[in-house]
């Protein structure tokens, strides 16, 4: 597999809300069939650079601060990971904007699909895909408008790339053999009618769902508040007339805060988890024949080649 990075220095970019620690965007394009922007590079604390893919957020809210997202796109293993998160890194440090994995032109680019009903009103399906055994793609959304299916992709999390710009791109003929595969599965798949145990215990969950979303919520607007005045105790901090007694309050002050700050992201941790188990029940009531669905094997008939 071929694959091709781009990378964007965001230094002379003025992107709204973008943290302080980004360095720069990067997109990604496999075997010239799939591409996958929003991927960050960013600095740590102590200097040390690292990638972070594209998330989306998930049901109740867009907020960064928000911990419960998953990935729309990540590598499907280690090995492939450091390799390349090392180049998109070293492809950032040599300042050359762009790398091109090897030189050749594999005849097949080797996917696997998975796609099952997504048991909602707006949406057909969920699909999944995986290339190469070396990346895998998460929740796009199978949608049929009139009788014209279009795949929607998540949308990324970070505010700063844009909420309306999709991550995943694919090329025309690789995006109809993903429709045309999907639909193929979604077909197979018979969902049984819900008796009205099952309609009340969905009911049950949703409200369940609904209180931990408002708890998430909360969280989110009370950290939301800290961070400003922690931002406010750091500009105090520097001021040079400041007394030795002012410091002193304001650094209990900020310790307290951090400790309130650590407390809150606990919160978000044991709520994303209930959160997490509360989908897992839902989904396997809505799709009884959910377990039943294999990934499916296809190869592109389109020659991959050298990245655009």
């Amino acid at each position: 597999m071929v694959y091709t990075i781009n990378v964007a220095d965001v230094k002379n970019r003025e992107l709204e809300n973008a943290p302080k620690n980004l360095l720069a965007t990067v997109t990604v394009e496999f075997d010239n069939i799939l591409k996958i922007s929003g991927i960050s590079i960013k600095e740590k604390a102590d200097g040390m650079l690292y990638v972070e893919m594209p998330k989306r957020a998930n049901y109740y809210s867009r907020s960064v601060i928000n911990s419960r997202t998953k990935y729309i796109a990540i590598p499907s293993n280690k090995e492939f990971a450091k390799e390349l998160y090392s180049n998109i890194i070293k492809t950032y440090v040599d300042g050359a904007h762009q790398f091109i994995s090897n030189v050749g032109e594999p005849e097949q680019t080797h996917y696997k699909i998975n796609a099952y009903p997504s048991g909602t009103i707006d949406c057909d399906g969920i699909i999944n895909i995986e290339l190469e055994d070396s990346v895998k793609i998460r929740g796009l959304r199978l949608i049929n408008n009139n009788g014209v299916y279009s795949v929607i992709c998540p949308v990324n999390s970070n505010d700063y790339l844009n909420w309306q710009l999709p991550s995943i791109h694919m090329e025309d003929d690789f995006l109809e053999h993903v429709i045309k595969n999907s639909l193929s599965m979604i077909e197979e798949i018979k969902l049984e009618p819900l008796s009205s145990e099952e309609k009340a215990e969905i009911k049950d969950i949703d409200k369940k769902i609904n209180n931990e979303q408002h708890n998430i919520r909360t969280c989110e607007r009370m950290s939301a508040k800290i961070c400003e005045d922690l931002e406010e105790i750091d500009d105090s901090l520097e001021n040079d007339m400041l007394s030795d007694e002012d410091k002193e309050k304001l650094l209990s002050k900020q310790n307290y805060l951090n400790n309130m700050l650590g407390q809150f992201a606990y919160s978000f941790y044991v709520t994303d988890n209930k959160l997490k188990e509360l989908d897992k029940q839902k989904q396997e009531i809505m799709l009884k024949s959910r377990a039943n669905s294999a990934p499916v094997e296809r190869s592109s008939k389109k020659k991959a080649g050298v990245g655009r």
